[in-house]
């Protein structure tokens, strides 16, 4: 058995990695060690070569990196599904979004909009044109490469999400 197991993984899998592996450790003797990143940057690094035993990505980059020959053939695995939420500074009152209609008329009516520009904001971009209001929305869209939450905490952005 390997003394250590090194991951790479995308933030959405840290709450979870938290929680399971000092079991696992203390189960198997074995040391794991996590680098979470922005899936983007993970992606960059394993395509140069990182070294790794284990990568959580998102679906359509494992399956990149299979293509290029980084990620061994037949090895990929869907472990989870991974939701996008909508988020509001603390204090804040809760957006209406208990519809398609009123979640259309929350981001149309705010300020400021933020999203990653990691996997969760192409879905969210996509989503925007699927609901009709991607153009209308520009001009208060943000792209961040931090986390979501951090600009809304920040005052930064009135939604967020990721």
């Amino acid at each position: 058995m390997a003394a250590a197991i090194k991951i790479l993984s995308g933030g959405a899998m840290r709450s979870l990695m938290i929680d399971i592996v000092p079991p696992f450790e203390r189960a198997s003797g074995v040391k794991v060690e996590i680098e979470f990143r922005l899936t983007s940057v993970l992606q960059k690094e394993i395509e140069h070569g990182a070294a790794f035993d284990l990568a959580l990505l998102p679906r359509p980059e494992l399956d990149a990196l299979a293509r290029a020959g980084r990620i061994a053939a037949g090895t990929t695995v869907d472990v989870t599904r991974s939701a996008v939420g909508l988020a509001v500074r603390a204090g804040a009152p809760k957006p209406d979004i208990g519809t398609v209609a009123a979640f259309k008329r929350t981001l149309l009516d705010a300020q400021s909009i933020a999203y990653s520009d990691g996997p969760s904001g192409a879905y969210i971009t996509a989503l925007l044109e699927r609901l009709g209001i991607a153009e209308e929305t520009k001009p208060n869209t943000k792209l961040t490469s931090r986390p979501v939450a951090e600009l809304v905490a920040e005052g930064e952005a009135e939604i967020g999400m990721q």
